[in-house]
């Protein structure tokens, strides 16, 4: 684990104490399992066909296909840190607010590595069933992460012109399947952006022929 960079919005104080059961799950979900790596932890966390779609962009169905995940990402970024900077709980759902963050180290999104420290937020939403995560939803805002950083607020990634959504799927034999090796031999990706302010444009390097610009 590592320090969020300086200026930035500091994580949560979590009293294990004051945490309900759910939100309690969820804490061990980024401290204990992604911020150790602990893919062990994944059957105690997660039903065995349970549905995952990450801050990166995959979608996932199960406890081996979303390990492969977890160490794909630890491996690329190290010390990599989950911050819980919010939690909101109702019912059988816990969303909340988090930053992801670490040392880039191997190649990530075709970049190779910078030995940079780099960070994205996500907003992800738990759905549980009889004490366990059944699906796991993940918004997530990547585009900036290698990118330069406003130095008002040291590396805000959420000041740019548009927003993005990815999806990145385990390779099937369907035909269409978008081949993507800039994230990794095992995934595929597809991009999809929307235009807010400016004009939308895929960053330097990607292939263009992934990204639609949705005009106003």
């Amino acid at each position: 684990m590592i320090a969020a960079p300086p200026g930035l919005e500091p994580a949560m104080e979590l009293d294990r104490r004051n945490l309900s059961p759910q939100k309690e799950m969820v804490r061990r979900f980024y401290k204990d399992m992604w911020d150790h790596a602990d893919v062990g932890l994944i059957p105690e966390l997660f039903h065995p066909d349970f549905t995952f779609r990450g801050s990166l962009g995959p979608v996932l169905v199960g406890h081996s296909q979303f390990a492969d995940y977890v160490r794909w990402v630890t491996d690329s970024l190290e010390d990599y840190t989950s911050d819980i900077l919010d939690l909101v709980e109702e019912s059988n759902r816990v969303s909340g607010k988090l930053r992801f963050h670490g040392i880039h180290r191997k190649s990530l999104f075709g970049r190779s590595p910078t030995g940079q420290h780099v960070w994205w937020y996500g907003a992800p939403n738990f759905v549980f069933r009889d004490g366990k995560i059944e699906d796991l939803w993940v918004l997530g805002d990547i585009h900036g992460t290698f990118g330069p950083k406003r130095e008002r607020t040291s590396a805000s990634l959420s000041m740019k012109p548009w927003m993005c959504s990815t999806s990145v799927r385990l390779p099937r034999s369907t035909a269409g399947a978008i081949a993507a090796p800039a994230v990794s031999r095992s995934y595929a990706l597809q991009v999809k952006m929307t235009r807010l302010s400016a004009p939308c444009a895929p960053p330097r390097g990607e292939d263009r022929t992934q990204t639609r610009s949705v005009r106003r």
